[in-house]
């Protein structure tokens, strides 16, 4: 029998055939859900212990065998404990709304009748297109049907979501981003 400790997770245990028959066993017979088998392992395990100062007690283990030209070849590897999972809450990304005014004085508008609005979204994006005003609103909650119906008043839906802004973003002129309808208010007193 040879015992030879690779590194620290890694042991390898020769066992020739004259071995195997002093223990009782040949390679066929080597099943780790046989308690013979882990009772040898066991065995095995306290013996390089004692010689090479490895040791597999409490962690988890991966054990192979491979038949030799006289015996076999045990190759014992630890495996890492799990690591324990960094949970992460995914933040709900705001839902974005795009809404197309087709003049200044429905912009105008609709800015002096939402700006004081809890229902209608704040934040968002004004883009002017060819003559047309974009509106990129971020809503953190679904629009009340009255907040719908209202904006239905002053535009018309144009899309939704992250790629119809950038769109909008690439190939319009950025008039005001934030407080857009208080931004709006406050321009057209000045």
């Amino acid at each position: 029998m040879l015992i030879e400790q690779v590194d620290e997770t890694r042991l390898i245990i020769l066992l020739s055939a004259k071995d195997l028959e002093d223990l009782g066993l040949t390679f066929s017979e080597l099943n780790w859900q046989e308690a013979k088998c882990r009772s040898l392992m066991e065995t095995l395990l306290q013996k390089a212990f004692e010689e090479t100062g490895f040791s597999a007690e409490g962690k988890r283990m991966l054990i192979e065998a491979a038949p030799g030209a006289d015996g076999c070849v045990i190759v014992v590897t630890l495996i890492p404990q799990k690591e324990t999972r960094k949970r992460y809450k995914r933040k709900e990304q705001p839902e974005v709304l795009l809404y197309e005014f087709e003049s200044a004085e429905a912009l105008l508008s609709a800015a002096a009748r939402f700006s004081t609005r809890k229902d209608i979204p704040q934040e968002g994006k004004l883009v002017e297109i060819d003559g047309r005003y974009y509106l990129a609103l971020l809503a953190l909650n679904p629009l009340t049907r009255t907040a719908r119906a209202l904006l239905s008043e002053y535009a018309r839906p144009a899309g939704r979501g992250v790629a119809a802004t950038a769109h909008m973003l690439e190939y319009g002129r950025l008039i005001a981003q934030g407080a857009v309808f208080d931004q709006i208010n406050t321009a057209e007193g000045a």
